[in-house]
């Protein structure tokens, strides 16, 4: 972008911008630093979450096969109260889980940043334009 760093009339003014632009680049500089250590959390959560949820779909999966085929009585009353019902709640969570850390949650943090690598690069080209202005005015 182009500034217009030219109607900067003092240097007392360059350097005010200057400041105030470091100072929103240390803000940024701490949040990508944040940002690479989440998404490298998510990345091993991502592949991790997937991993699972194929295991806990097989397992519930089987069981549901499994549970058509056993006699009516006390074996497939417990079959399918504890281990359906577990299985079903282990899907259900890592569900969830997928939804805070899976392969979306991972996109969006790569877009976080994304955005701030460009915020980053325009704040340097803006405290290159009002340096500049700050030595025609020195």
């Amino acid at each position: 972008m182009i500034y217009s760093a030219n109607s900067l009339q003092t240097v007392a003014d360059c350097d005010e911008m200057i400041n105030m632009a470091n100072g929103n680049k240390s803000v940024l500089v701490f949040k990508q630093t944040e940002l690479v250590f989440i998404k490298t959390r998510y990345q091993a959560n991502t592949m991790e979450v997937e991993q699972e949820m194929v295991i806990a779909l097989a397992e519930l999966a089987s069981t549901n096969a499994i549970l058509p085929t056993l006699p009516d009585g006390s074996t497939k009353k417990k079959y399918h109260l504890n281990e359906q019902r577990k299985q079903e709640t282990r899907v259900y969570q890592l569900e969830n889980k997928k939804a805070s850390y899976g392969t979306l949650a991972l996109l969006t943090k790569e877009l976080e940043q994304s955005s701030v690598e460009h915020e980053l690069a325009d704040l340097e080209d803006f405290i290159a334009a009002v340096t500049i202005r700050k030595g025609e005015l020195s």
